[in-house]
């Protein structure tokens, strides 16, 4: 069985250090696969959703760099 792990891309815990440290330990851990999310549709209003927010590109570049599995 593959099991995959969401990186943490939004929220407070949010960090550029913090998700190449979570997809290093992923692929020490043996995890098949990273994930991150992508908000197509936001809101009319100025809401806020949530406090941080990496972009989606960025965190697949970071995590491509810093480790050996994950290239796609």
């Amino acid at each position: 069985m593959d099991i995959g792990l969401a990186l943490p891309t939004a929220g407070p815990q949010t960090s550029p250090e913090t998700i190449v440290k979570v997809a290093k330990e992923a692929e020490r851990l043996g995890y098949s696969a990273l994930w991150t999310f992508e908000r197509l549709l936001r809101p009319l209003d100025k809401v806020r959703l949530w406090t941080g927010g990496a972009n989606p590109r960025c965190c697949r570049s970071s995590t491509a760099r810093c480790t050996s599995r994950w290239r796609r």
